[in-house]
């Protein structure tokens, strides 16, 4: 199964509740607890991210193998300002073509849904940004070369005790008087 996408525009009145779709379904104003926790995935990557895409108003946030993409609608708020659509979703290890459809297909319906569009030019920045995002690195990679450090200290600690209990290779008894005289 596709991870979820995660779609959230402000209301262009700045007074009704913002709009949310994750995963396909519209959540309610009263479903707060999906609502908060979808804004703390958003919010997560755009405060802790890199961004690695900002061209013609389309931006792409990476954080591990997260995004956030902000996409502005030809459309404005009530107060003249952009009204940009985000997109949060996981870039992973699959076709980068299958992911650029599926945000793109998202972004148009969920525009549509709530009255707004996407101009053409920034629909094809949306399809540069993410497939120009940068691969999340293995999800165990840390893990490995931790443990694999930790396998050569032993190795070095195991190697030092040995080499320290060997016994000395010349006999405590052997003194310079009994050695032969020329």
């Amino acid at each position: 199964m596709a991870p979820d996408l995660v779609f959230k525009a402000q209301a262009l009145d700045n007074q009704s509740a913002d709009h949310y779709r994750v995963s396909g379904q519209d959540l309610e104003p009263d479903d707060a607890a999906r609502r908060q926790e979808a804004a703390s995935q958003l919010s997560g990557v755009t405060k802790a991210g890199q961004r690695t895409f900002d061209q013609g108003g389309v931006r792409l946030t990476v954080r591990g193998d997260r995004f956030v993409l902000l996409v502005p609608s030809v459309e404005r708020d009530v107060a003249g300002r952009i009204a940009p659509i985000l997109c949060h979703g996981e870039l992973g290890a699959g076709d980068r073509v299958v992911l650029v459809a599926r945000v793109t297909e998202g972004l148009d319906a969920f525009a549509r849904y709530i009255g707004r569009s996407i101009d053409p030019a920034k629909a094809d920045l949306v399809r540069r940004a993410i497939a120009s995002a940068p691969s999340a690195p293995p999800p165990h990679r840390f893990g490995r070369v931790l443990w694999l450090g930790a396998l050569a200290f032993a190795l070095v600690v195991a190697l030092t005790s040995f080499w320290s209990r060997r016994p000395d290779p010349t006999p405590a008894s052997v003194s310079s008087s009994d050695s032969p005289r020329p």
